[in-house]
């Protein structure tokens, strides 16, 4: 999907698309399929409540699942098994202890909790549920929070669960970036050229390669002066180099309307790689 959108900067198919409604039921009739004895119950545009027997109410917001339908209508079906089996894990692991192997860096901009935090007031919520997820501080732009990852999920480490572990607080991001380099194996590749590249690593992790220093190498991405990246999604990660003008603005363009096109987006912000970290890029 994105390898498409990098080369045309046109993004999904032309096809008529389904009304958000229209996904949302469809999302409804999957899910009935998969778990009968659900009550389901919708709430909103794209939101539903889901009465499991023995395992409480669910609340369910389908947004980033239709957004990414929308780059791709034909993959429908793929993306609703995908949110449908994701939902499903989430039942099945939530008593389940964290696995510190599978502990890893999750890229997220500084504005992330407050936007949590203002669709939970939206919805008529209290703030104060907002889980008190760890996390720390990147760049200005940027924090990082940690998750453990799962076939179909990532479930987000709480101070709580984190307390359980018998993990030391200044090892724990060296831990999830190893962990991070052993699960990605070899699926990171750079396509691209003409001074702008893309990166993949599989299509959940791309923003946290940010934080895999052996990667950020001229031999790996022959980029032109310092690495200027930008994440605008969190699986899309684009490279050029402080030596590459046009292209840079070429990056800005691509960054700003795949912030806006993609789901689980990021920032439209530049980064630039200096003294082994990325910071905000101002040129």
């Amino acid at each position: 999907m994105f390898g498409k959108w990098f080369r045309s900067l046109t993004g999904g198919d032309s096809e008529e698309s389904l009304s958000p409604e229209s996904f949302r039921d469809l999302y409804c009739a999957y899910l009935a399929k998969q778990l009968p004895s659900a009550a389901v119950e919708v709430t909103g545009e794209l939101e539903l409540k889901v009465k499991i027997a023995e395992g409480g109410t669910h609340g369910i917001y389908l947004d980033n699942a239709y957004q990414q339908y929308l780059a791709d209508p034909k993959q429908r079906d793929e993306v609703l098994d995908l949110y449908i089996g994701s939902f499903i894990e989430v039942l099945n692991q939530k008593e389940t202890p964290i696995d510190p192997e599978r502990i890893v860096p999750v890229i997220k901009d500084r504005g992330w909790l407050e936007e949590i935090e203002a669709a939970i007031t939206q919805r008529d919520g209290n703030k104060e549920d907002l889980p008190d997820y760890v996390s720390e501080r990147y760049n200005s732009e940027l924090a990082i929070f940690y998750a453990e990852d799962s076939e179909r999920n990532i479930r987000y480490l709480t101070e709580e669960t984190f307390s359980e572990l018998e993990i030391e607080r200044d090892r724990l991001r060296d831990l999830a970036v190893q962990n991070l380099k052993r699960l990605i194996g070899g699926k990171v590749e750079v396509q691209g050229g003409g001074g702008v590249f893309m990166i993949t690593a599989g299509g959940d992790y791309e923003a946290s390669l940010l934080l895999i220093d052996s990667l950020w190498n001229s031999e790996a991405v022959p980029v032109d002066g310092d690495f200027v990246v930008a994440i605008p999604a969190r699986d899309l990660l684009l490279v050029t180099g402080t030596g590459h003008a046009e292209a840079i603005e070429r990056l800005r363009e691509m960054a700003s309307e795949g912030a806006e096109k993609f789901s689980y987006s990021l920032t439209p912000v530049l980064f630039v790689r200096r003294d082994a970290a990325f910071e905000v890029f101002e040129g």
